[in-house]
């Protein structure tokens, strides 16, 4: 979730959800907590606005010539507080909860193998 302080598109919330990939595996935008950013998003293959590495998503201070091209911009018309509830469990723990269904099933098998 990013706070918004000036926009020029589209755009006109306070505050808006930011969806970027992963950065281990592909084109995830690094955002820091702290930083200021000019933001370009799209609605990609999701309903969810998204960025990436290859738009021109950038740090604030690294994007002087955009602003000059941009303009001004407008303050947010429209206050909201998004509270993000969606809780995201980790794939690691996915997969230690398989790897031990997995081990589970095995031991029983070699249990009941050894049984008959």
């Amino acid at each position: 979730m990013l706070d918004v302080q000036t926009t020029w598109k589209g755009m006109d919330q306070t505050q808006v959800l930011i969806f970027t990939e992963d950065l281990g595996l592909s084109c995830g935008f690094p955002f820091e907590v702290g930083r200021e950013y000019l933001v370009y998003a799209s609605y990609w293959d999701r309903d969810v606005l998204e960025t990436h590495i290859c738009s021109r998503t950038a740090e604030l201070i690294n994007a002087t010539d955009d602003l000059q091209v941009l303009g001004s911009g407008n303050p947010p018309s429209h206050s909201v507080e998004i509270v993000w509830t969606q809780r995201l469990i980790p794939y690691g723990a996915i997969g230690i909860l398989i790897l031990a269904g997995v081990a589970i099933l095995f031991l029983a098998i070699q249990k009941k193998r050894r049984n008959t």
